[in-house]
């Protein structure tokens, strides 16, 4: 009734090798979608409070998670934030205080504003508070 399909070990491999390209696409796509509509979020209804920089953790060559703390309505929140940037300020940031932009519904969902593009982004001035930041890099 069914016929057995032949395939070859080489041709296996081109599958499986395809199939993990695909699936690795589509995580790729889904986790910039996601950052994508939490910056669009951010922007509905920010609200600014400051975090305190915990710790630091590479997760390879280009993205570090950075453990924050701050308040937010008089609430203590605990998070981590990935990025692909700061990664050379590391040892300044670490145990500082920094301008944090939270959404006013949903404060887990946050963005850390250390650079002067991050607050252009949010139509803040960069604060002279943070001028130490671009020196010596």
């Amino acid at each position: 009734m069914f016929k057995t399909l032949s395939i070859s070990n080489e041709a296996r491999k081109l599958i499986s090798l395809g199939l993990l390209c695909v699936f690795l696409a589509y995580i790729y796509f889904q986790d910039k979608k996601l950052k994508e509509l939490t910056n669009i979020k951010l922007h509905e209804k920010p609200a600014l409070t400051v975090a305190k920089v915990l710790w630091f953790e590479k997760r390879n060559k280009q993205v570090t998670k950075i453990g924050i703390e701050y308040n937010y309505n008089n609430i203590a929140h605990y998070n981590t934030y990935e990025t692909n940037r700061y990664n050379y300020l590391q040892k300044k940031m670490r145990g500082k205080y920094f301008p944090l932009i939270v959404h006013a519904d949903s404060p887990s969902l946050c963005k850390l504003l250390i650079l002067p593009k991050d607050f252009e982004e949010f139509h803040l001035d960069f604060p002279d508070s943070l001028q130490w930041l671009l020196q010596d890099n």
